[in-house]
């Protein structure tokens, strides 16, 4: 017998970042809902020291945002001193074209993030990452 394992569908999203200047698409991700989705970010851009930090802000089924507080300021700090935050925002909704399965940035990375069949990350490989863990190898043996 058999067994027929029915695939889940899914869904791909835009991931653009915001910071206090900016604001610009990073990635395409590829997963079963938009909370997947935002563990995806979290794991693939985000340091786990800040994972604890992030704020969840739903707008609907369809758009998140998600904010990485700027470490450098203290939430002690008297309301009369000025300070500009450098929080960090992902906006992440369902991609309006659910057919392309790529988005290359001008690096040469194919930031097209999907799931594998056991359900982990998977990034295309590039001439973008080949290029980065050439350097970080080169960083390493040099130290």
């Amino acid at each position: 017998m058999t067994e027929n394992k029915e695939k889940k569908k899914l869904v791909i999203y835009d991931i653009w970042e915001i910071t206090s200047n900016d604001r610009y698409q990073i990635s395409r991700i590829e997963s079963e809902n938009i909370d997947q989705c935002v563990k995806m970010v979290l794991d693939h851009y985000v340091k786990p020291e800040f994972h604890k930090d992030a704020n969840e802000e739903y707008v609907d089924e369809n758009l998140i945002y998600l904010t990485i507080p700027d470490p450098d300021i203290d939430e002690n700090i008297d309301d009369d001193f000025e300070i500009e935050s450098n929080d960090l925002t992902y906006e992440i909704f369902v991609s309006d074209d659910q057919e392309n399965r790529s988005f290359k940035v001008i690096s040469g990375h194919d930031e097209f993030i999907t799931l594998d069949e056991n359900g982990k990350t998977k990034t295309p490989f590039s001439l973008g990452k080949l290029l980065d863990q050439t350097k970080e190898l080169s960083e390493k043996l040099n130290d």
